[in-house]
């Protein structure tokens, strides 16, 4: 492998492409909730504005998808700390998915949430949702 470094103009794209991230925009995706942490994990999160020809738009990646591949990387390096590391498919963990329809944001998630409402206000942080963002019940 043949390695260089970068060019002051490929420096100066990727300092543009940085500059221009989604840091600050609401984002769509998929998240697990730690009830015992009160923490937001598993997070992946995607600008909504680079996905095409989709009318809802939101990650592609699928929570069971996601969760087996955590679980088996956190058991073959031993991380019993891990969230993914003690369920094997995550069935039974809070969980939840962003959205983005033509022209609001809103949040799938199980009943769970009831007992749990201070998890709104990490969801809403952890994507920059904006302040009319809909929470909705999925089974």
């Amino acid at each position: 492998m043949n390695l260089g470094r970068l060019s002051d103009t490929e420096r100066s794209q990727v300092e543009e492409v940085m500059r221009n991230a989604s840091a600050d925009k609401p984002m769509v995706g998929i998240f697990w909730y730690d009830v015992v942490n009160d923490e937001l994990f598993g997070v992946d999160s995607v600008n909504p504005d680079t996905l095409k020809g989709q009318s809802q738009k939101t990650s592609s990646k699928r929570h069971d998808q996601v969760w087996k591949k955590e679980h088996y990387r956190a058991v073959a390096r031993n991380k019993k700390n891990s969230p993914f590391y003690k369920e094997v498919d995550g069935y039974n963990v809070p969980r939840g998915r962003v959205f983005k329809d033509t022209t609001k944001f809103y949040v799938m998630v199980g009943c769970w949430i009831d007992d749990y409402p201070q998890a709104k206000d990490l969801i809403i942080d952890e994507f920059n949702l904006p302040p009319d963002v809909l929470f909705k019940y999925d089974k």
